[in-house]
């Protein structure tokens, strides 16, 4: 069997180790130079952590990251939102705070290990998709194939997707993050992804993701309407640091380790629906498939289960039969955590003051009732697989 898979994040290499098996030529490419990963710090769930567990990753990364226990959150006024601990859903669970660099150089080098070629910088234009075979079109007229099977994992800004027939759907959200990476000397965020919430315009959080020299690195994001980064370039740098800092005078010390614009980030998301992910011998995984809203923090544990689906359905099928599978496989737990950030994203990044009054009346007492905590906490794990079903608590490894 010989496999192309487009995209070299997360999606793409985590699908290259699985499904580089005795008698598969795995190949990989990328349009860019640099593989070099972009974006903030996040939070690897059980479920994630489950599957790199599978691929004996997990064990070096738990070294490289920072174990985190749950998820707090309260308002302006000091009020608490939310707080979820994952020992409340099984005593040895927790996540894992990590930096997207650290992860990819993982995949990556565990890739080169396999002796998976990745061929870049070739951006691929075209996909001749037929019944028996797939040939692949780099922007300079370059052919790549026949292969058997093409992955699409090429991020949530896919042009690619756009091959496969049928409706798809991409709508940016109107609310992104600034972001950047700080140390934590004091060690105010150890152990816990700490956020809080002005009304429904104002959200920040810090995510604890390394430790490096006895200090804690740590990922800090501030919501920001998209129609408003430019005003808030305009503003002197000095000038939101007070203001970030009167909200939450915890981040001071945080705060005074960055001097100018130039040392943030900021990210945009859209939620992208589409289905079926397959069409004949070409299938789309990861942000490409399903992007969502950060809200829920779950693209790169969905990447890491829809990689290991994959392999598991090409093992069991012949092609068209196994990308059938596959769809139906992702199609109850994709469709969960995409409505779920759709619901939730306005109640934490909006306009609407209503929501966020709601929002902080409601929320702590859903934290305190059983029954609720428990399904919020099985989502905030990665391990609903649909409205009314979940994984099995005890799957998981003792990893910690």
């Amino acid at each position: 069997m010989n496999i192309a898979i487009i995209g070299c994040g997360i999606a793409g290499p985590a699908a290259a180790l699985f499904l580089k098996q005795p008698g598969v030529d795995v190949t990989v490419f990328d349009k860019v130079a640099d593989l070099k990963p972009v974006g903030a710090g996040f939070l690897l769930q059980p479920a994630g952590l489950d599957v790199l567990n599978t691929l004996g990753l997990a064990q070096s990364l738990i070294k490289k990251g920072a174990p985190v226990s749950g998820l707090q959150g309260h308002n302006h006024k000091g009020k608490m939102v939310l707080d979820l601990r994952y020992a409340d859903l099984v005593s040895w669970h927790t996540g894992l705070g990590m930096s997207r660099a650290v992860l990819y150089d993982e995949l990556y080098q565990a890739m080169i290990a396999r002796s998976i070629q990745v061929i870049h910088p070739c951006e691929i234009h075209e996909i001749d998709n037929n019944q028996d075979r797939v040939f692949l079109t780099n922007t300079e007229g370059t052919v790549f194939g026949p292969y058997d099977c093409v992955v699409i994992a090429d991020g949530s800004r896919s042009r690619l997707r756009h091959t496969l027939p049928g409706k798809i759907r991409v709508k940016p959200y109107e609310w992104g993050a600034l972001w950047a990476i700080g140390k934590d000397d004091d060690r105010q965020f150890d152990h816990v992804l700490e956020q809080i919430y002005k009304h429904t315009e104002i959200m920040a959080g810090v995510l604890p993701m390394a430790h490096q020299d006895n200090k804690l690195l740590v990922s800090f994001f501030w919501s920001l309407h998209q129609a408003r980064y430019q005003e808030w370039l305009d503003t002197p740098f000095s000038q939101w640091q007070e203001e970030v800092v009167k909200l939450w005078p915890k981040l001071d010390s945080l705060l005074q380790q960055f001097h100018s614009h130039a040392d943030f980030a900021f990210a945009r998301y859209a939620d992208i629906k589409m289905y079926p992910w397959h069409h004949q011998r070409v299938v789309v995984i990861g942000d490409a498939a399903h992007g969502m809203s950060p809200q829920l923090g779950q693209g790169a544990n969905l990447a890491l289960i829809d990689a290991q689906i994959l392999s598991q359905c090409l093992q069991q099928s012949p092609i068209p039969k196994a990308l059938a599978s596959y769809s139906q496989a992702r199609k109850s737990q994709l469709d969960f955590y995409q409505n779920a950030s759709r619901f939730v994203t306005p109640w934490f990044q909006s306009s609407n003051h209503v929501m966020g009054f709601l929002r902080d009346q409601l929320h702590g007492i859903f934290c305190r009732t059983p029954l609720i905590r428990k399904q919020m906490l099985l989502t905030l794990a990665c391990m609903k697989n649909g409205y009314f079903k979940a994984t099995n608590l005890d799957k998981f490894s003792m990893l910690f």
